[in-house]
């Protein structure tokens, strides 16, 4: 039997002991005869070997692995005469003497479990590395650039990571920034609008830095889509309006031909040519292309050839369009303006004597209609004054003629070959004539005279012969010759042997 002193524990077949605490212990050994032999051994005290557990950084970034720890051993006699493993945890270790290194590690407990290969002594340290709850994320928001300002302002947001928070932006492609600013509303120059597209990144009190994109918005430049003359077909003088009709950021203002911006895109103005402009809330402007408002459209019909007796008797009716917008189109209608029928110009000619109606279109599609009345025919008439031929055979009659009504203009004929504006025609002899007379429109009208002449002249001569007397005692002698006239035109006059006339015809 084998048994320690003070008896510690039962006695036992088995030499070995194990478990023992350093100290002094008697053993003693027992044959089977009851003769024993005793004998004393101390344990000397053994320094354990540990280890500790140092945590040189934590997790900088959510879902990194920058974590570092460093484990210190000690109570082994020989430096580095120990092994070691990674029980918990993922990592390697790097052993330098009595220091196990842990580096580049995630978030997560790490246990270093070190044996010391003198004694078999174990040890182990639990260290446990963190990291931020939350990764380092951010929203942005941006104005709009505009043809007043192409410097955009953009505001991060960041939530997650480490505070404080600084940010930073670039053209995106470019490189990232080394510069960052502790405001989180970042002015950047779109060089004009060329570039819209930017890298916007934040970082933490780590160092943990996020990148996002922001694409910039330009303010579309306000256009002006339709300009439209209101009553362009009614309007008169000044009284003609249009309206612009604009696109852009709101509120739009409208200006004419440089004129104060108005918010209203109506103007009332006189015929002419106009250019609108548009504004924009930005004070960006556009400009449509020039608007003309035209002058009322007039329309005149006038008869400019009446009907007439002429080789070309037609009447001619001549429409003059003014104002409006050219080309004109011209219609007639005869039944007073219920139908209409398209003429080739602005000229119409017609056999007819009536009332015509003319509707005259322009290009804008306005319409004016005018009338003219072409008058009838009147055929001149023709009333005469006749002097008779004074002799029997004479040419000493004479006509003198008249005319009246038609157009006047009167010319007078003969022989409707000649026509003169003489009405006195002489040297006519004894007959019956056809005079005739026309007007300035070529109509003609006749009237027959006669012109008659005395019969011929003839006498008869009664003589008495001759007779004496004596009368106061002279003896005398006459002849008596009585005349008695036979045709001619009273009053008569007698001759005798050639003396002076004298109504006496004894």
């Amino acid at each position: 039997t084998i048994a320690p002193s003070p008896i510690i524990r039962a006695k036992q077949t088995g030499t070995s002991f194990a478990g023992l605490t350093p100290g002094t212990y008697t053993f003693r050994v027992t044959d089977a005869n009851g003769c024993y032999y005793t004998e004393s051994y101390t344990i000397d005290a053994v320094t354990p070997i540990a280890i500790a557990g140092n945590k040189t950084s934590d997790v900088l970034c959510k879902g990194g692995a920058t974590g570092s720890i460093t484990f210190t051993v000690s109570g082994v006699a020989t430096v580095g005469n120990y092994t070691y493993s990674l029980t918990a945890g993922t990592g390697s270790i790097v052993k330098s003497g009595n220091t196990l290194t842990l580096a580049n590690i995630a978030q997560g407990s790490y246990t270093v479990q070190v044996t010391d290969n003198a004694t078999g002594c174990i040890n182990s340290a639990i260290v446990v590395i963190n990291e931020p709850a939350a990764a380092l994320t951010f929203t942005s928001t941006a104005t709009n650039v505009n043809c007043n300002n192409d410097n955009a302002q953009i505001t991060a947001t960041a939530a997650g990571g480490t505070v404080n928070y600084s940010y930073a932006a670039v053209v995106a492609g470019a490189a990232a920034p080394t510069v960052y600013a502790s405001s989180n509303v970042i002015t950047v120059d779109t060089n004009s609008a060329a570039d819209l597209t930017w890298d916007v990144y934040v970082k933490d009190a780590n160092g943990c830095i996020t990148k996002n994109p922001i694409t910039l918005v330009g303010d579309a430049l306000p256009t002006v889509t339709s300009v439209t003359v209101n009553n362009q077909c009614t309007a008169t003088g000044s009284g003609f309006t249009f309206t612009a009709v604009g696109t852009g950021l709101a509120p739009l203002t409208y200006s004419i031909n440089g004129t104060t911006f108005q918010s209203s895109g109506t103007f009332t103005v006189a015929a002419g040519t106009y250019t609108v402009t548009v504004k924009d809330k930005n004070g960006c402007t556009a400009s449509a292309s020039p608007v003309t408002v035209y002058p009322q459209l007039t329309s005149v019909a006038a008869v400019t050839k009446e009907l007439d007796c002429s080789a070309s008797p037609n009447a001619v009716i001549t429409i003059t369009a003014a104002g409006g917008k050219t080309a004109y189109t011209y219609e007639v209608s005869t039944d007073g303006g219920t139908t209409y029928t398209a003429m080739a110009g602005n000229t119409y000619s017609t056999p007819t004597a009536a009332t015509y109606n003319f509707r005259v279109t322009d290009a804008n599609g306005c319409t004016k209609v005018a009338t003219a009345t072409v008058a009838p025919i009147t055929n001149p008439t023709v009333t005469y004054t006749a002097v008779m031929p004074k002799c029997f055979g004479a040419a000493d009659g004479s006509v003198t003629l008249t005319g009246a009504g038609g157009s006047g203009g009167y010319t007078f004929s003969k022989d409707d070959v000649t026509y003169s504006a003489t009405a006195l025609f002489t040297g006519l002899t004894a007959g019956s004539y056809t005079f005739y007379v026309k007007d300035s429109k070529g109509c003609k009208n006749t009237v027959a005279v006669t012109l008659t002449q005395p019969s011929t002249l003839a006498a008869t001569v009664a003589e008495v012969g001759f007779t004496c007397n004596t009368t106061n005692g002279k003896v005398a002698g006459t002849v008596t010759i009585n005349v008695t006239a036979g045709t001619g035109t009273t009053p008569y006059e007698y001759s005798f042997n050639g003396s002076g006339y004298s109504s006496n015809n004894v």
